[in-house]
């Protein structure tokens, strides 16, 4: 929904150079381009001869097909959603200052709602009027696209020109459509045809700031001609080369790719004068051997230097098998690269790689600050939603409630290159660690590196690792992750160390366990002063081994500790009949939840499992008023919001909603923030209730001051649904009623 009048509207499209042109009009000159500063390629704004620097999401919307499979049929008629676009785009840029959106406008290829329908020629008027309305969106929301095919589509006449040449020489599909005078001249029809019907429709193609020729280009490297080692082979270029040769093998694919890249950009500049090309590529895999494309042959090194792409889009994701600078070495740019720009077209955080998306989001920038080393010069997340049903899921910028589309916006850190301040809820993230073993390929390190790439003592039972602290804490949580197989019964302790040097037995947790289940150790009563973590395995079928270990900190009531004045066996259940789970040693001290009274005895439940005789230890703390049952969860859980201001301010940021009892009822002023990390980002922690919906709104102190939209106008209340483990919130301000803009 647009906001604005029609005429601000037009003034606005006019002066950005986005709004669309009429059939047959000569196309708007492009805004952004590319120039030369001091011997580096960089893209610029030509009205205000800024430097643009892009930075944004991949936007897709996947649905599952009738064969289960997830197909991405956003621009399909009958599933073209254009106000979710429209709300998406204007999230993006309006509210966090992002500029640039990947679509692939083929995904749904061949079919009744794609972009070609079997038997049919040419390609769906319907879809392309969706294509053209969506590029329309983007340049009323300020938005630069980079729109990419994914393929030729299949069972299309494109398809058909592009397999003639298909032979004992020449295997179908990749390597025949990027190898063959008959590939190009069916994708060169292909780009025609696409950009005449946008051209039709008025599409505005300003917005678009590159065609993709392809997402990710690559051949099959065990079929023909890549497969042969003897023969001669032509290909696009009418050059023959020899396949007993390695070194000709490699020019003739560079040499047929330059030519494609080459015919295809001019017959799009043909029609879009101006128009930035490029064409995406994932890691090679040499020098450096990698897993990355799983066998398909891409080859970027020998591309740089010639193919004539205005820029390249290269695609690299953390926690792969080889590290980022070995992914650079094997793109080209071990020793960067200025003569084009180089983006990073698709950079995400996999879903089963990370634990949690404050995780991810450190990772992420991490990432893309350090591929500035290498010559990057954009970066666009994958993706937008991150949707459970899409394939290679990823932490998606909406992720618990927009976190990674905070924390890595052009707002919340206007350098890319320069990583800004972030507080992770998880205290053990890349604490140091000691264990009892290790195997040199799961060192002790990978239990608290954020991945799933885990530790491993490589020895059974008993084994156990120590997470130290960089200050005391107080520990609300602690969540591990299983490594084992096979599956089976296992039994843990975790202890903490505190700063007064004693140690206290947090809980005990024993059961089935399996490999990716998430062990989660609720203290009641959160435990302060703490400075160590200590995490034992005394029983196991497999090697001790943790995929991560988290802790989490909050605010609660006083702890109940006990201490044992003798050796003390642990039951399952209070009786003196029930499995033991171990002893425990005299003098140790252990975390109270909880009262039983079974057999003429009192027993104290440990955190987790387990029943101690009360005979047999001291109590100290709070433990006049423990529950007699173990409860079932926690009473409160810790939410951390974060919020930053669209414009500085002097003073705190407050807090208002109706938080619950322990907090005051929107009181303009009642909560203050902090600013921990010396910043424009305030926070604060609150203790909440699991299961419940909390609304509120952020103020400078007075209902006068209280926060507004861009517009100046008012906002409605924030609410968020507390979950039944650690949250955190990122926020942002746009304006505050009676200052700045909106001064009255």
């Amino acid at each position: 929904m647009i906001h604005r009048s029609l005429l601000i509207l037009l003034v606005l499209f006019a002066a950005l150079g986005l709004a669309g042109q009429a059939a047959g009009q000569p196309p708007t000159p492009n805004r952004i381009s590319i120039r030369t500063v001091d011997g580096r390629a960089e893209f610029f704004d030509t009205t205000t001869g800024e430097t643009f620097t892009p930075r944004g999401a991949n936007y897709l919307d996947f649905t599952a097909a009738p064969n289960g499979e997830a197909v991405n049929w956003m621009l399909s008629p009958g599933r073209f959603d254009p106000e979710a676009i429209r709300a998406a785009f204007q999230l993006l840029h309006g509210s966090y200052q992002y500029n640039t959106v990947r679509v692939f406008f083929d995904h749904c290829d061949s079919g009744e709602p794609c972009i070609t329908q079997p038997g049919v020629a040419g390609l769906n008027p319907a879809y392309l009027d969706n294509l053209a309305q969506l590029i329309q969106i983007a340049a009323e929301e300020g938005i630069y696209l980079i729109l990419t095919s994914n393929d030729l589509p299949g069972d299309s006449i494109y398809n058909d020109l592009a397999q003639r040449e298909t032979g004992p020489q020449m295997y179908g599909y990749r390597n025949v459509h990027f190898l063959t005078l008959s590939g190009v001249e069916a994708a060169r029809r292909y780009w025609e045809d696409l950009l005449t019907g946008l051209i039709e429709r008025g599409a505005p193609l300003p917005a678009v700031l590159g065609w993709s020729l392809l997402n990710e280009e690559w051949m099959f490297e065990d079929q023909p001609p890549l497969s042969l080692n003897e023969g001669r082979v032509t290909v696009s270029t009418g050059r023959t080369y020899d396949m007993a040769s390695p070194g000709q093998k490699r020019e003739m694919v560079a040499d047929a790719l330059v030519e494609y890249s080459r015919v295809l950009r001019d017959q799009i500049q043909a029609l879009d004068p101006g128009a930035l090309v490029t064409m995406g590529f994932f890691a090679p895999a040499f020098p450096n051997e990698t897993s990355i494309g799983d066998g398909w042959y891409v080859d970027t090194a020998s591309l740089l230097e010639r193919a004539p792409l205005d820029f390249f889009d290269f695609h690299a994701y953390p926690a792969s098998d080889i590290s980022l600078g070995e992914i650079a070495e094997n793109f080209g740019l071990a020793d960067g690269f200025e003569a084009k720009p180089v983006i990073m077209g698709e950079v995400g955080a996999f879903y089963d790689r990370f634990p949690s998306a404050d995780v991810a989001t450190l990772r992420l920038m991490d990432w893309i600050a350090d591929s500035c080393a290498y010559g990057f010069d954009g970066w666009l997340i994958w993706e937008y939603y991150g949707q459970e049903n899409a394939p290679d899921r990823m932490w998606g910028l909406l992720a618990e409630n927009g976190l990674p589309l905070f924390s890595l916006s052009p707002l919340a850190q206007p350098d890319a290159c320069t990583r800004a301040p972030v507080l992770v809820a998880n205290v053990a993230l890349d604490q140091a660690v000691t264990a009892s073993a290790q195997v040199n390929e799961e060192p002790a390190g990978q239990a608290v590196d954020g991945t799933s790439l885990g530790w491993s003592s490589g020895s059974d039972a008993p084994q156990g690792l120590q997470i130290d602290f960089d200050q005391p804490r107080t520990l609300s949580q602690v969540r591990l992750t299983v490594a084992q197989f096979p599956s089976g019964p296992t039994a843990h302790r975790v202890w903490a160390l505190r700063e007064t040097g004693e140690r206290v037995l947090l809980g005990v947790l024993a059961g089935e366990t399996r490999d990716g289940q998430v062990i989660e150790l609720n203290l009641l009563a959160p435990l302060t002063g703490v400075t160590a973590l200590q995490v034992g395995t005394t029983v196991s079928p497999s090697w001790v081994a943790w995929r991560e270990i988290e802790a989490f900190e909050g605010d609660g009531p006083q702890t109940c500790i006990a201490t044992v004045n003798e050796n003390a066996v642990i039951r399952l259940q209070p009786s003196t009949r029930s499995q033991s789970l171990g002893s425990i040693e005299a003098d140790s001290r252990f975390l109270v939840t909880a009262r039983a009274e079974r057999e003429n005895f009192d027993w104290l439940a440990l955190n987790g499992s387990g029943f101690i005789r009360a005979d047999l230890a001291a109590l100290e703390g709070a433990c006049d008023n423990l529950p007699t049952e173990a409860p079932a969860r926690r009473a409160t859980v810790p939410v951390t919001l974060f919020v930053r201001g669209h414009t500085a301010t002097s003073g705190p940021i407050f807090l208002a909603g109706n938080f619950g009892a322990n907090y005051p009822e929107w009181d303009p002023a009642g909560l203050e923030m902090i600013s921990p990390l010396g910043t424009q980002v305030w926070a604060i922690r609150l203790e909440l209730p699991p299961g419940t919906t909390v609304e509120y709104k952020y103020t400078l102190g007075s209902w006068e001051t209280v926060e507004m939209n861009a517009a100046c106008e008012d906002v409605p209340n924030r609410s968020l649904v507390v979950g039944d483990r650690p949250m955190t919130v990122r926020d942002v301000v746009l304006a505050w009623r009676g200052t700045g803009d909106c001064a009255e």
